[in-house]
């Protein structure tokens, strides 16, 4: 192979099979690195088993609802939020 004057022709790049397998490294990091805080996230974040149950409800005027909604859960140490809409 002929070498080629680093100051007229700059660095010699990477080989094709180098540049793919780089490309590819990446990519695989990407990608563990996406479904690793994909779980973690629905470990921390997702649909425990919280249950709710709507006890009743009364209407007081046009624009006020009185609502009793019962939660159930199983682990009372770990905080939820309950949306009503």
């Amino acid at each position: 192979m002929i070498e080629r004057p680093t100051a007229r022709y700059g660095q010699q790049r990477l080989s094709r099979s180098a540049r793919r397998w780089i490309v590819i490294g990446l990519t695989a990091l990407v990608v563990i690195t996406g479904v690793a805080i994909a779980g973690v996230a629905f470990t921390r974040f997702g649909s425990g088993d919280v249950k709710g149950e709507l006890g009743g409800y009364r209407v007081l005027d046009p624009h006020t609802v009185d609502i009793t909604i019962s939660v159930t859960r199983d682990d009372p140490s770990r905080p939820v939020v309950c949306i009503v809409r």
